[in-house]
């Protein structure tokens, strides 16, 4: 249900928009029930107001401000509408005057304030609903765009308001880091009576990995069961073929896997007292990196699009990856060629694929050089 504040001191004012809006609302087909209409006499008395709704459903979607709330003009609705935004920065304001009309100027200064309409008291019922529904149209672009930021890489979302024209697939030199928990298959039958323990460790773990990639300059790819995968060098053109890129994923994969260490002694304690078994002495992170010319951008169906990574070195990287035991971070010959004299390795030997397919010369990074 939608619910719009009317901040207005004079009480008849109020009055005549709510009633107004039942009256659209029946003409247009849906019940006036289906719209909330809260009012407030002050300014105060409307943050104090939104502030009450932010966490229940009835928090107000809709902020219709009176310009002015005293006899002596003073602009209080533009500074409502400021301090509204910093306690609910998703809530859509219409600045409402009294004035007969708008200037372009007028209502260029109330965007500029954080308004994403104007109008005046003598707006029409029909003309003030089509606002409305177009707030809340905008309101809930808002709220998806800050549901996406909760489960994808800000960064992404920022860089394709500012750059669309990245989702279109095309190829691009990238460095491919695969992350993946080696016996955690054999954790899982050894916490079988406590599934919670290991679905709140992977939490913890998703949740700095995250923070690690966006650290170093990387695009969260996805999760997969307990595998991550990133993209470093996705958004930004550089000169110096890679090189940066693949010194960033190294420098998260070292940093991932000490954070790893922390929230695996975090949870281990815990672990030992839910089962009798012994935990897998092979436990921990592997982890695998390659550089190599990818296909990048959004792909998917009608129903759901990713912005992800595709071809086959993308298989490679995996590949790099399942050979890497406990605690070790593997590079292919590409990444290692780009980071020789930056980064300490020693080699690893050939990883075999399927039948027909070239192997894959490793090398084992141990340290950045000081």
């Amino acid at each position: 249900m939608p619910t719009v504040l009317i901040a207005d001191n004079i009480e008849a004012a109020c009055q005549a928009v709510a009633w107004g809006l039942s009256r659209e609302l029946e003409k247009t087909g849906p019940s006036s029930e289906n719209w909330a209409i809260c009012k407030a006499a002050t300014p105060d008395e409307a943050i104090e107001l939104i502030q009450r709704s932010l966490h229940t459903p009835s928090r107000v979607d809709i902020l219709l401000a009176d310009l002015n709330f005293t006899e002596v003009p003073g602009r209080e609705g533009i500074r409502l509408i400021e301090e509204a935004k910093k306690v609910d920065p998703q809530i859509v304001a219409i600045l409402y005057t009294g004035a007969t009309e708008l200037s372009e100027e007028q209502r260029a200064e109330a965007v500029e304030h954080g308004a994403f309409d104007a109008a005046t008291k003598r707006t029409s019922d029909r003309e003030l609903l089509i606002k409305f529904n177009a707030a809340l149209n905008h309101r809930q672009l808002l709220r998806q765009l800050d549901a996406l930021r909760r489960y994808f890489d800000p960064r992404v979302l920022d860089y394709i308001q500012h750059n669309p024209a990245v989702l279109t697939a095309r190829q691009r030199l990238v460095t491919i880091c695969f992350w993946d928990i080696r016996k955690f298959s054999k954790l899982c039958e050894c916490l079988i009576t406590h599934p919670d323990s290991v679905v709140d460790f992977l939490k913890d773990y998703f949740e700095e990995a995250a923070r690690t990639i966006f650290e170093h300059r990387g695009v969260l790819d996805k999760f997969m069961g307990d595998g991550v995968m990133a993209l470093f060098g996705v958004l930004d053109d550089k000169t110096d073929d890679g090189v940066s890129d693949a010194l960033d994923a190294v420098r998260a994969a070292f940093q991932l896997r000490t954070r790893f260490g922390d929230v695996f002694a975090k949870w281990e304690p815990q672990w030992r007292r839910e089962t009798s078994e012994e935990l897998p002495p092979e436990f921990g992170l592997g982890c695998g990196i390659h550089t190599a010319r990818v296909l990048v951008g959004s792909v998917g169906t009608g129903l759901r699009d990713q912005f992800t990574a595709l071809g086959r070195d993308v298989n490679r990287t995996a590949r790099v990856q399942s050979r890497a035991k406990k605690g070790q971070v593997l590079l292919s010959q590409t990444t290692e060629a780009r980071l020789r004299g930056r980064v300490n390795v020693v080699p690893f030997g050939l990883i075999e694929g399927k039948p027909g397919e070239t192997p894959i010369v490793a090398y084992e990074a141990t340290g950045l050089v000081v």
